[in-house]
C-alpha cells in the first residue's frame, strides 16, 4: 500500500523545481521524402481507414464535430521498422485515425519513420519536438487535425529527466492545455510530484490535460499518487502494456485532467489491437466535448 506523501517531500520538490518555460519552438510541417515516388507508393500500400480494427474499437464520435478525441501512443518500437516499409508503417495509420490529436512518445532515432508515417496521413499535420532529454534523445511527436495549435513550449525543470511538452489548442468553444510527459521509471514518484506542483501553478489555470507514459503504476510507484484533486481518466485497474507477464497488466500510460476539464470529458478508450512488435504499449484516448467553453 503506497504511503502518504510527507510534507518534506513537497518542500524538496519546490526547492528542486526551477521551473522555466522556454519560448515557442519552430513548428515543422512534414512532407514525404522523394515526394513523387512516395506519393504513388504510399497510395498503393496504405490500408483503408479502420480496415484492421475490431468494430468495438471504432469511435462513435469520430464524425461528430462537437467532439474531439485526444490520444497517446508509445512508439518505442518504431525505430525497429524499416522507414521505407510502407506496408508495415500502414498498420499504424488506422489506429491514429481514431484520434483527432495523437501524442507520440518513446520515439528516438525514428525521424525518417515518423516522416513517412505522416506522409501516409495527408489529412493530418505533424510536428516533431527537439530532444526532451540530452541523454535519451527521445522526442515527442504530434499528429493532429481539426483543432488549431496555438502554442508549443517545452517545460524545463531540473527535477525532470525528460522535459514535458506544453501544447495549447483551440477547437470550437474550447481552449485547452495539453501537456505531454514521460517519466523515468526509477524516478517516477518525484517526477509525478514535480508535475503536480508545476501543473497546479498559475500558468495552468485553464482546462488542462496531462497525457503520457507516466509509469504511474505497479513497481514504479512507491508513494501515494499525486494529482489527488485531478481526475485520473485511465484508472489504476486498467492495463496499457502489450507484454503482460503472469496475467498482470500495468497502467503505465495515463490521461489526467483538472477539474475545469471535467464537464468536457465524454469517455475514454484503450485500443488493444496493438501487437508487441508495433509497441510495448496500447494506445489510449479520451473523447471531449468542445461545444462548451
Amino acid at each position: 500500500m503506497p504511503t502518504k506523501m510527507p510534507r518534506q517531500t513537497w518542500t524538496l520538490i519546490i526547492l528542486l523545481t526551477a521551473l522555466s518555460i522556454c519560448g515557442c519552438m519552430e513548428q515543422r510541417q512534414y512532407q514525404p521524402y522523394n515526394s513523387d515516388y512516395n506519393k504513388e507508393y504510399v497510395e498503393s500500400t496504405t490500408l483503408p481507414p479502420f480496415s484492421t480494427l475490431p468494430s468495438t474499437e471504432l469511435n462513435q464520435y469520430m464524425n461528430d464535430n462537437s467532439k474531439i478525441t485526444i490520444g497517446l501512443w508509445s512508439f518505442d518500437k518504431l525505430s525497429n521498422q524499416n522507414p521505407n516499409d510502407y506496408t508495415t508503417l500502414s498498420t499504424y495509420t488506422p489506429k491514429i485515425r481514431l484520434n483527432d490529436i495523437t501524442v507520440v512518445e518513446d520515439m528516438a532515432n525514428a525521424e525518417r519513420q515518423f516522416d513517412n508515417l505522416c506522409a501516409m496521413l495527408p489529412e493530418y499535420k505533424c510536428y516533431l519536438s527537439d530532444p526532451a532529454s540530452d541523454t535519451t534523445k527521445e522526442k515527442y511527436g504530434l499528429i493532429y487535425k481539426k483543432a488549431i495549435l496555438l502554442d508549443i513550449k517545452p517545460i524545463a525543470s531540473n527535477a525532470l529527466d525528460n522535459n514535458p511538452l506544453w501544447l495549447t489548442f483551440v477547437y470550437n468553444n474550447w481552449t485547452f492545455n495539453l501537456v505531454a510527459a514521460h517519466t523515468t521509471q526509477t524516478k517516477t514518484d518525484i517526477e509525478l510530484q514535480t508535475l503536480d506542483y508545476i501543473l497546479n501553478g498559475a500558468s495552468f489555470k485553464r482546462d488542462t490535460i496531462l497525457i503520457g507514459n507516466l509509469n504511474a503504476g505497479c513497481v514504479y510507484v512507491k508513494q501515494q499518487l499525486p494529482f489527488d484533486k485531478w481526475i485520473w481518466v485511465v484508472k489504476d485497474s486498467d492495463n496499457t502494456i502489450t507484454d503482460i507477464k503472469d496475467n498482470k497488466g500495468c497502467p503505465l500510460d495515463r490521461i489526467i485532467i483538472n477539474n475545469r476539464s471535467a464537464n468536457h470529458l465524454v469517455e475514454y478508450h484503450i485500443i488493444k489491437s496493438v501487437t508487441p512488435s508495433q509497441s510495448g504499449h496500447y494506445m489510449i484516448s479520451a473523447v471531449f466535448r468542445t461545444d462548451i467553453p
